[in-house]
């Protein structure tokens, strides 16, 4: 028995091959081409519109369709669609996907595609959830690097500022200790207290 791929389609009409509708079924043409019934019925005149060799009705050869393995369910298709465009969008519309896939699932045992996805998709977000909580460690400690970096230069502000005053009252020390020299130079000589016949008025 022949056998076509589920997944083949008559390369006239492009509509792909069914096991329930008769006009869909694959037929073979004697020079081996495959179209559907209601294709090579309606060539006019009954040549392969491949290799244009002519053929007749009575030498059709009707082939089968693989049923595939397993029929996907369209809802599941549907939620795997809207996985992909929610993957990363808002937190809520994701939440709200992710909520319609577990409904789903809560009623399908089998090791699906969706479920893979949704296993997927929850290791994916503990990873993000923990690379956020990361980038806020790293944030906080920058802040914080940040601040003392800031104290740092106040304190070194403070530190000139105490120092130019001390030194301000160093100089200040320095000219009053200077005019008080000058003072008791002026007021008392050298010159007359280093004199032997300068005496005390008591005792002249």
């Amino acid at each position: 028995m022949l056998v076509v791929h589920p997944s083949s389609c008559c390369d006239i009409c492009l509509d792909p091959y069914s096991w329930e509708t008769p006009e869909c079924t694959p037929h073979a043409i004697p020079c081996g081409h495959i179209f559907c019934r209601r294709c090579l019925s309606h060539v006019d005149p009954p040549t392969c519109p491949l290799c244009r060799k002519a053929y007749t009705s009575e030498r059709f050869k009707k082939l089968h369709v693989d049923r595939p393995d397993e029929v996907v369910d369209p809802t599941e298709v549907t939620l795997l669609q809207k996985f992909v465009l929610k993957w990363d969008g808002p937190e809520d519309e994701l939440a709200e996907v992710t909520s319609e896939v577990n409904s789903w699932l809560s009623d399908t045992a089998d090791d699906t595609p969706l479920k893979k996805a949704r296993d997927v998709l929850s290791r994916y977000q503990r990873i993000r959830t923990k690379l956020e909580q990361e980038r806020r460690k790293f944030q906080q400690q920058e802040r914080t690097s940040r601040a003392l970096e800031e104290q740092l230069e106040l304190a070194k502000a403070r530190e000139v500022e105490i120092t130019s005053y001390w030194e301000q009252q160093l100089v200040g020390i320095h000219s009053f200790l200077e005019v008080n020299v000058l003072i008791i130079l002026f007021r008392f000589p050298t010159t007359k207290l280093a004199s032997p016949s300068c005496k005390p008025r008591y005792l002249q």
